[in-house]
């Protein structure tokens, strides 16, 4: 899988036309300039929905740096969440394999589940067997059988996410041009260099506008 960082002079291709990135500009967005020197702007997010729309590809050739930086790109696996939250998450898939193992991706009646839960829950040794309705949402969860879709959700009861919206925006590019290295940095200098983007943002903006660590 093609991974990448927005960096400046990055050269990828836009609707079939070469373009190289020149600079981010104050509100954020991605300036762009073709071979003609046509300028196009574009925020991050339509920059990563027209990649993912491939209408937006990143050139394999990238002279200046003689190779495509790196930044991951992928989602998750389960290999990246708590070992507590990783083994309930192997619990849950295993009995929603057995109770579905009859050649259908469809759980059984409920008469059925009732005893095929006890049967399951003896055979794993599991004292706290799960009812009919905790099976129905974890199968309403488990699409294209990815086990992380069953990784329990604790974390995100009753909170929202401290860094939203421009903070975000101005973290992910500081992750991406200044963390995601072949040898990472210490996070203590990634927060510093965040902290300063934020405030070198503020200078521009009004008392009444400020964005707020």
């Amino acid at each position: 899988m093609q991974t990448f960082s927005l960096k400046v002079k990055l050269v990828v291709i836009v609707r079939g036309v070469l373009m190289v990135l020149e600079k981010r500009l104050i509100d954020r967005r991605l300036l762009f300039f073709d071979e003609l020197g046509e300028p196009t702007k574009l925020s991050e997010k339509e920059f990563y929905q027209g990649y993912e729309r491939r209408e937006i590809e990143v050139a394999a050739d990238q002279p200046y740096l003689g190779r495509v930086p790196y930044v991951r790109n992928i989602p998750p696996d389960i290999s990246c969440f708590p070992e507590k939250h990783r083994g309930e998450a192997l619990r849950r898939r295993e009995y929603l394999n057995a109770l579905t193992e009859r050649g259908k991706n469809k759980l059984p009646s409920e008469e059925d589940m009732i005893v095929d839960i006890k049967r399951i829950a003896k055979k794993m040794g599991d004292a706290c067997a799960p009812s009919i309705s905790t099976i129905r949402r974890w199968a309403s969860k488990y699409i294209g059988d990815n086990v992380t879709k069953l990784i329990p959700q604790h974390a995100k009861k009753g909170r929202t996410p401290a860094i939203q919206g421009e903070l975000k925006e101005i973290l992910d590019g500081v992750i991406n041009d200044s963390y995601l290295k072949d040898v990472l940095p210490g996070v203590s200098k990634v927060a510093a260099q965040f902290k300063t983007k934020v405030e070198g943002e503020n200078l521009s903006r009004l008392p009444s506008n400020q964005l707020r660590m």
